[in-house]
């Protein structure tokens, strides 16, 4: 059966990323809309008013057969909705398909770079050690200045400066591990696809095809 692939909508910078890269597959993909301020003043945490929420935006689509969702976070209350809930669809996993992608290289170690939730022992990192994939973070104070970014990029107050520097730390990681970029924020100002970066977004959509 071939796929037929929806987004649901999520921030608008990281929902127009996941189009671009999608289109550069040559697939146009029909967005759902969502309040995402609304979802994301309940995120990180799975919470039964997050997925009520969720649920008000996941019943009403139709005529799809994958959904992809532009926020990594939101995917550990997705796993718990989807136990409890039938929905016509299946999701395009960003974990899941990381942990393929990592296992066809062959590779039992990564460096976490993400949100300050994500960059800590819990959902991601259990899932990864599930697949004896061993996880380990940048140290405090370049953990503080990720998240910073990622705060940053979000609210398009991130200086060239900024970006250049993250670059040039994910580049630091790469030259001697794996490193996974698990935040949609840090995507979008990803400079280039370096072998040893596994970014979670670009993984996700390329499942697409």
């Amino acid at each position: 059966m071939n796929k037929k692939i929806g987004i649901l909508g999520m921030s608008e910078d990281s929902t127009q990323l996941y189009l671009k890269l999608a289109r550069e597959q040559k697939v146009n993909l029909p967005v759902f809309p969502t309040d995402f301020e609304r979802l994301n003043n309940l995120l990180p945490r799975p919470s039964e008013e997050l997925k009520q929420l969720l649920l008000l935006y996941l019943k009403p689509i139709k005529n799809i057969t994958h959904l992809l969702v532009p926020n990594i976070t939101i995917h550990e209350t997705l796993d718990e909705l989807f136990t409890t809930t039938e929905l016509p669809f299946s999701l395009l996993h960003p974990v899941q398909l990381t942990i393929k992608a990592l296992q066809i290289e062959t590779i039992h170690e990564v460096v976490i770079f993400g949100s300050s939730y994500t960059m800590q022992e819990g959902y991601l990192t259990n899932a990864l050690k599930e697949h004896k994939i061993h996880c380990t973070f940048p140290d405090p104070k370049e953990k503080e200045f990720i998240d910073n970014c990622r705060k940053l990029i979000y609210q398009r107050k991130a200086s060239a400066s900024i970006i250049k520097r993250l670059n040039k730390l994910m580049n630091k990681y790469a030259a001697y591990t794996t490193v996974v970029i698990a935040c949609t924020e840090l995507s979008i100002v990803l400079d280039h696809q370096n072998t040893k970066v596994f970014d979670m977004a670009r993984i996700q959509v390329q499942a697409c095809c």
